[in-house]
């Protein structure tokens, strides 16, 4: 990773050559033609780079991490509402301090808490403060090769450590921290949701209404989810820009009989800045919903301030500029990238797709702007939807025109339905009617998602995949839309290149054989793989569960191009719980060791400990010679820590899956 001073030398390389270049006098024609934009170039990457390293939580001055020791105690203010788990609330805290002894020592930082259910912690809210005995560990992810990193996802939010507590590891602090404003949030998306339930009734309907309304996902069916992602219409639960242009488009159409001077006009600034901003805050900020959010704050300010319209590709540019600088990590957030592609894509290609065709009756041409503009916002956003999804949904059209006049319905009905929550019976008949379009529109995506073809998933879609397919996008694009004849010449080229890129993956990977232990809680879960081929020879109970295998076990087979099945091929070539596979020695060891003396250790490469086996580490050494000791994440967290112990001790090599991720051997 670059240090501080490579990012100043860019921005200093920068300067010095903006500065020779324009003085000059040779150079001027160079200068007008564009020469200055190395040196711009090497100052937006520049201040780009010292951005992202100043918005590293570690390095912030007085970072807790950096302060942690056994003893101490960490005195934290919970920053949200815990959300209740299976057996835990989950919560997110800032770190106030840490005490030793009786000495206190201001800190910061953001913690991940987990709670253990009783009913001191079902009493908890924002902005309580709690004394913490030190359990932290740093997050860490599962470790498998093309999973979801959820410990990278949490340091992009600022947060690197996470604590399990039980109810004596904590009490609460008199007093209460947190600002009035992110209380008076809190408090407004609590009502929101009492409003929904209490009206809208619940199950299902109603954690697709918190959703559609406030981004409240807690209460979503897990199936619908799924439903909703096969049918290509997570945007309509999941916070978007299209809520904030409902909301934008609604207010307009209210204060369009305001007066037209200026006095007016600021007026009509100000309700507007203050609503947006106000539903993107009460929703949670998603990147999404951010740049939509500033975005429209610009047309405010220029229709109703300036009365000038401002250029949409200017404003896209701006407000993504704005927001990076903002925090710079969004550029990896998926949720920003897709939302400005798809707004690119709209405004690029929106128009032209709509001009292929002209509907001379009112009803069919709105159907076909509604196709072209789905078609529209799909082009280049689908490269990415790909790439990180590795899957296509086929009826993303037809469900795009169904969900969205309905959603939009319902948008507005809850609107209104909150407005009327003061008079119960017009809130029942408003409250009827949404839960009766949330059930029709509930319906028609489980009908459309039970249909054999609605989708095609688990595409293995690598980096050079992703960059051929933009390649052929923007060169047909400009062929297209600008005349340049090379671009329907290269496309072909480029689609080439992709398929010989394709072959040599599968070449190199002909001989590779790997050995993959995965971190599934609870379970023991291990592929052997040559090449494109795999054979599971893990917990048979995974195999009929396929909720845990698509998490954990599938994504790492998608990742590699192997078969998806797990149970499909199961390896045979073992004797008992010995595994031999390219040469190399698996011993796994789930219950007591033989009691028989032998003459000579057994020779093994590694030892896989599962399902808390009775078994010393000096025991295992006297009994097996091997270089490797395993611990697997269906062990206990205290049996893996004094088996580490012994392990250290002994100069034994282990290695931890729960703690470490997934244990992977190339060979």
């Amino acid at each position: 990773m670059l240090s501080v001073w490579h990012w100043v030398l860019l921005l200093a390389s920068g300067l010095v050559y903006l500065c020779w270049v324009g003085g000059r006098s040779m150079w001027r024609r160079f200068v007008s033609e564009g020469g200055r934009m190395p040196g711009i170039w090497m100052l937006i990457f520049g201040m780009g780079g010292l951005l992202m390293y100043n918005a590293d939580a570690r390095r912030a001055p007085g970072y807790f991490g950096q302060l942690l020791s056994d003893s101490c105690r960490l005195a934290v203010c919970l920053s949200d509402v815990p959300v209740g788990r299976a057996r835990t609330y989950k919560v997110t805290a800032e770190v106030m301090g840490i005490v030793r002894g009786h000495v206190w020592q201001p800190a910061r930082g953001k913690l991940l808490l987990y709670l253990a259910k009783d009913s001191s912690s079902g009493r908890l809210g924002y902005g309580d403060r709690l004394l913490l005995v030190n359990r932290v560990r740093a997050l860490r992810g599962s470790g498998h090769p093309g999973g979801f990193d959820y410990a990278a996802y949490c340091a992009r939010k600022g947060i690197l450590y996470q604590a399990y507590l039980r109810g004596g590891d904590w009490c609460v602090i008199a007093g209460r921290s947190g600002g009035w404003y992110m209380d008076l949030l809190i408090r407004g998306r609590s009502y929101c949701i009492s409003v929904l339930r209490r009206y809208v009734g619940a199950g299902a309907v109603s954690g697709v209404a918190e959703a559609l309304l406030i981004g409240y996902r807690e209460d979503l069916n897990t199936d619908l989810v799924k439903a909703y992602s096969h049918t290509g219409i997570m945007h309509i639960i999941a916070i978007s820009g299209m809520h904030l242009a409902l909301l934008y488009g609604a207010l307009l159409w209210l204060m369009r009989w305001w007066p037209s001077h200026r006095g007016a006009g600021i007026c009509k600034s100000v309700v507007v800045l203050v609503l947006l901003w106000g539903f993107a805050l009460l929703t949670g900020a998603a990147a999404s919903v951010l740049r939509a959010a500033v975005m429209f704050s610009f047309v405010t300010i220029g229709t109703f301030l300036m009365k000038r319209e401002g250029n949409m590709a200017n404003m896209l540019a701006a407000s993504a500029f704005l927001l990076l600088c903002y925090d710079p990590y969004l550029l990896a957030d998926a949720g920003f990238q897709l939302s400005y592609l798809a707004v690119l894509s709209i405004l690029l290609l929106y128009r032209p797709i709509y001009g292929l065709l002209r509907c001379p009756n009112w009803w069919l041409d709105k159907l076909w702007d509604a196709t072209a503009l789905t078609f529209a916002a799909q082009v280049f956003t689908l490269p990415v939807c790909l790439y990180y999804f590795h899957q296509l949904p086929h009826l993303f059209l037809p469900a795009n025109l169904v969900a969205v006049p309905l959603s939009t319905l319902v948008l507005y009905g809850e609107v209104v339905l909150l407005c009327l929550s003061g008079w119960p019976a017009a809130a029942q008949i408003v409250g009827h009617g949404i839960r009766w379009l949330l059930s029709l529109l509930n319906d028609i995506i489980f009908q459309l998602d039970r249909l054999p073809w609605s989708v095609t998933d688990h595409i293995h879609f690598p980096w050079y995949a992703l960059v051929c397919l933009y390649l052929i996008i923007c060169s047909l694009t400009a062929w297209w839309l600008l005349q340049w004849r090379r671009g329907g010449l290269l496309s072909p080229g480029i689609l080439l290149l992709w398929i010989v890129m394709g072959w040599y993956s599968e070449w190199a990977d002909r001989g590779t054989r790997r050995i993959v232990v995965y971190n599934i809680p609870g379970h023991s879960a291990i592929d052997l793989i040559k090449g494109r081929e795999v054979w599971y020879a893990g917990d048979t109970s995974l195999v009929r569960q396929a909720a845990l295998a698509e998490r954990y076990i599938i994504p790492t087979r998608v990742y590699w191009h192997l078969p998806v099945l797990v149970g499909g091929q199961r390896w045979s070539g073992h004797m008992g719980k010995a595994i031999s596979f390219g040469g190399k020695r698996m011993i796994i060891v789930d219950t007591v060791l033989p009691k028989a003396r032998i003459l000579r250790k057994l020779q093994t490469d590694y030892v896989l400990l599962s399902h808390n086996p009775k078994v010393s580490i000096k025991e295992l050494s006297e009994f097996y010679a091997f270089k490797t000791v395993i611990f697997d994440a269906s062990n206990s967290s205290w049996k893996i820590e004094q088996w580490k112990s012994d392990c250290y001790a002994l100069t034994l090599r282990c290695f931890s899956v729960p703690d470490q991720g997934a244990f992977v051997i190339n060979f």
